[in-house]
């Protein structure tokens, strides 16, 4: 948003310290056009019509299903349920809507459906192994505690290795990972690597926004140090609400405050509205700007987390928290 005349934003304190080149900066407009593709390219079970207009509705939804609308395939699947309630393709290909959007428990009633009216048959096995997979990847992560990160709209879980073909796109636009200051990387592989760079680092918190029409929708990061953190955003564009903004926002604060987190800081650029007021509906405030040597300029903010008195939270403590954290490592 460009501020000029006497609306002009008051050059940036020299007191204030600069962030590493590498520093993640939230950004809740850069994950590109949604929907994403469906994960390691898994496509829905043909089913023959039956009848003309259920049979078109569920051919309608395998399209829907294949270019990623979740919730328009969920729709039309739903719709022919009562004339394709004993076909295991329905209840499989609507097992898919639900992984693809973090509804893992209606996910297994489908595939546990859909195996009991075709027993053996190999792809809703594999579906269950893979659901079973997940929720022993979810209980070693000994920081996550889905209820803290679950709404009636919305999932943060732990990113894994079946996320990154959905944010290759991030590392490989140099425009985009310049804004929000991840390396640039040309193909998977080095996403993998980032990936498993952040996974091995005890302090940090990486977790992908789930939505439960959308999908996967965009990028939670916290960066612990001591008791406070450094937390980041990343929502897709086309699929960005506020409210959506706000919610994953909303859900990292909670997982932090349950974790015993104090204060929680992070910076956006000025341009990005949404992202900061989001940031502010969700109780953070802004504490100052970044200083002339860094390129373009940053608005810091934080929240407290706690009500103890003597947390306090102004300029001096990002200050502080900002050179501790940077030599510890735990805000790159």
């Amino acid at each position: 948003m460009a501020v000029s005349g006497s609306g002009a934003i008051p050059p940036p304190s020299s007191s204030m310290p600069a962030l590493s080149p590498q520093a993640l900066l939230t950004d809740c407009s850069v994950l590109g056009k949604l929907p994403l593709r469906p994960p390691q390219h898994i496509f829905p079970t043909p089913l023959d019509s039956g009848s003309y207009r259920a049979g078109s509705c569920f051919m309608l939804g395998n399209h829907a299903l294949q270019q990623g609308f979740w919730a328009l395939a969920r729709s039309c699947y739903i719709s022919c349920l009562h004339r394709h309630l004993e076909r295991p393709a329905l209840h499989y290909n609507l097992a898919l809507c639900e992984l693809a959007t973090g509804r893992y428990r209606q996910a297994s009633m489908r595939l546990n459906r859909a195996l009991l009216l075709a027993p053996g048959h190999p792809d809703i096995q594999q579906r269950l192994v893979d659901l079973a997979v997940m929720e022993q990847q979810h209980k070693a992560v000994d920081w996550y505690y889905p209820v803290t990160t679950l709404n009636r709209e919305l999932l943060l879980e732990p990113l894994q290795l079946r996320h990154l073909p959905l944010v290759t796109e991030l590392f490989q636009i140099p425009a985009t990972a310049a804004r929000i200051q991840v390396p640039v990387q040309s193909g998977e592989s080095g996403v993998r690597d980032w990936w498993r760079q952040r996974l091995n680092n005890g302090n940090r918190r990486l977790l992908a926004a789930m939505h439960r029409d959308l999908g996967f929708s965009g990028l939670s990061q916290v960066s612990v140090h001591r008791q406070d953190g450094w937390c980041v955003f990343w929502l897709g564009q086309d699929g960005l609400h506020p409210e959506l903004a706000f919610q994953v926002i909303r859900l990292t604060v909670r997982m932090m405050q349950t974790r015993g987190l104090e204060r929680l800081y992070t910076a956006v650029y000025p341009d990005s509205r949404i992202s900061w007021r989001a940031l502010e509906r969700a109780g953070f405030v802004r504490l100052g700007q970044q200083l002339p040597d860094h390129k373009p300029r940053v608005w810091f903010y934080g929240r407290k987390l706690t009500q103890s008195a003597g947390k306090v939270l102004d300029q001096q403590s990002l200050r502080l928290f900002l050179q501790q954290a940077t030599a510890a490592g735990d805000v790159l």
